[in-house]
């Protein structure tokens, strides 16, 4: 497999298409003379995320992010079609009068219709207003979570296609909620409309529309909680787990060789006396060669075979120095390190970690197996060490096929070095690039801490957590909200029950049970759906749980427990002012 990205400009009047077209020819070209070979191509304009790898990054971010927000539209819909049930219901009167003078049906749902849509076009521009502003506000601090080397440029003036959209999707959605509660305030029930307009034959209020709607609010409002605590819990985890090595006093030295006197086809001279200057610098104890930075981002892979066998495996591979594993504190629990002709003599030696040895030789030691190089005729690996399991790779991975090579075995053209000293961070960095220019004025080093990539994790983790903690605190006010204005609408809707209740002499603690049992009755089963849509949607934030299962217990119990102490607070209020009610009072309210 391989790869090769371009970047090219069309002349004018060129399209995509003519470019795709030619290339495809090309490439049709090339694989007719070299049978078995097949290309895919991939023709687009340059955008600022062209490959196709960071596209998916940033795809599979803004997926969730849209989710999240469709979600909390799920529970605004909930709440304006609670609303409009309760206004039409509340209307039965006038909509019975209205259907007994000679009004249609169809008249009376227009009408609805309308006001709905009178509410959603205000609501939709004050909000589009608050968005355009909050964002404004809120750009500065979300650049700052961003890493230095991806900040994009982004606009942050009124855009119409989004603003016309916003628009759009709030009347849709206001038309499409208030569509079934004007049809069932349309329906002609004149005379039950007329006498009691707010409860049916049994004395109650219409619920069933009602209590669904808040079993899909406090569903939908689950999985956007349990979403955050496990983001929150892997947030937590990136500050609190041990990644397995050591990165406070290190520091990252890396120069690029590539057009300097030294780039020719063996720098391994070169990258020796460097090594060599950088060991010499006051109180430095160790400095090592890497190929691939630990929690740096990207992969270097290679694919491998065991001795004897077909199957390949794909393993990530870093070639290092034999001080490597010291500087880092990472055990050889196993064998040993490498040695240093190894490194100068391109050693035919490999160390493994100890999650690889246990996937490929379980119950037996690695050292002296060999591993075979999947395509061209180069010689075996022998394993000569295994190393302790560490995250290298990404936060909380342990578990990856990993290989470490000897550095130098290959030309690098650009040289990084990992140096463990006791100076102060600025002062090693003025005696790292004096020492560098003694070797040669003409090259730069890049020098930072080895902590900033354990940081770029975190800021990472510590963005997507509070969006999605912003998210599901916005979605559980929108629910609390819902579910408090449907308690007090039912329990004013029975104060006449309540009435004659106390009046027969029930206690107003059994009402009162009586109240929070029903309303918990819809939450329960809310919640029940909720636990299962969770447990689905926590596949898509599997890439984002550092250290972290899934299926946590914790960020799933503490949203069950705050939804159902919510619900049962919601009912307090409503129902003590009702139990307060003078039962005389309550029976002549009609």
């Amino acid at each position: 497999m391989s790869w090769l990205t371009l970047v090219g400009r069309r002349r004018r009047g060129a399209t995509i298409d003519q470019a795709r077209a030619e290339l495809a020819m090309v490439a049709g070209r090339i694989d007719s003379q070299q049978p078995g070979r097949s290309t895919t191509l991939v023709v687009a304009p340059a955008v600022s995320v062209s490959l196709p790898v960071a596209r998916r990054n940033v795809a599979g971010i803004a997926g969730i992010v849209a989710v999240a927000f469709g979600l909390i539209l799920v529970i605004a819909c909930a709440n304006v079609a609670n609303v409009l049930l309760a206004r039409g219901e509340a209307r039965s009167r006038e909509m019975a009068t209205r259907l007994a003078i000679g009004a249609s049906r169809g008249r009376i749902v227009r009408l609805l219709l309308a006001e709905s849509a009178v509410v959603a076009f205000a609501g939709g521009v004050a909000g589009s207003i608050l968005a355009w502003w909050s964002f404004r506000a809120m750009l500065p601090a979300m650049l700052a979570e961003l890493p230095r080397v991806s900040h994009p440029r982004l606009d942050a003036d009124p855009d119409p296609t989004v603003l016309g959209f916003g628009l759009a999707v709030t009347i849709g959605t206001a038309l499409a909620c208030g569509i079934v509660p004007a049809v069932v305030a349309s329906r002609p029930r004149l005379y039950g409309s007329l006498a009691h307009p707010r409860v049916d034959a049994r004395g109650r209020p219409r619920s069933w529309l009602r209590s669904s709607l808040v079993g899909v609010q406090v569903a939908v409002c689950f999985v956007l909680l349990v979403g955050a605590a496990l983001l929150l819990r892997a947030l937590q985890a990136a500050y609190t787990i041990d990644p397995g090595f050591t990165s406070k006093g290190v520091t990252i030295v890396s120069v690029d060789l590539r057009g300097t006197a030294h780039a020719g086809p063996a720098p391994q001279i070169f990258a020796q006396q460097l090594s060599d200057a950088l060991a010499s610098l006051p109180r430095t104890t160790g400095v090592a060669q890497v190929g691939k930075l630990p929690l740096s981002p990207g992969r270097r892979e290679a694919t491998f075979r065991l001795p004897n066998t077909e199957e390949d495996f794909e393993f990530d591979v870093n070639a290092v120095s034999p001080d490597y594993f010291a500087v880092l504190g990472i055990p050889i629990v196993n064998g040993r390190t490498f040695t240093r002709a190894e490194c100068d003599r391109g050693g035919r030696a490999a160390i493994v970690t100890a999650a690889t040895a246990r996937r490929f030789w379980p119950g037996q030691d690695p050292v002296g197996k060999t591993i075979v190089p999947a395509s061209g005729p180069a010689l075996p690996l022998e394993i000569v060490g295994v190393a302790a399991d560490a995250h290298v790779s990404r936060i909380a991975d342990t578990d990856a096929t990993y290989l470490y090579l000897a550095a130098g075995s290959s030309a690098e053209k650009r040289l990084t070095f990992l140096v463990k000293s006791d100076l102060r961070f600025e002062a090693l960095v003025a005696a790292v690039r004096s020492r560098i220019a003694t070797l040669d004025d003409g090259l730069v080093a890049d020098v930072r801490p080895l902590e900033a990539n354990l940081e770029l994790w975190r800021r990472e983790a510590r963005a997507v957590a509070s969006l999605a903690a912003s998210l599901s605190v916005l979605a559980l006010v929108l629910a609390c909200a819902g579910l408090y204005g449907v308690v007090s609408y039912v329990v004013t809707c029975r104060r006449r029950e309540v009435g004659i209740r106390l009046a027969l002499g029930a206690s107003p603690g059994a009402i009162h049970a009586q109240m929070v049992a029903e309303t918990l009755q819809p939450v329960s089963l809310g919640l029940i759906a909720g636990i299962g849509g969770a447990v689905v949607g926590s596949r898509l934030l599997e890439n984002r749980l550092y250290g972290v299962s899934r299926l946590d217990p914790v960020a799933f119990a503490v949203p069950i427990l705050a939804l159902l102490t919510i619900a049962a607070l919601a009912t307090v209020l409503p129902s003590w002012q009702s139990l307060r009610t003078d039962p005389m009072v309550a029976l002549r309210r009609e």
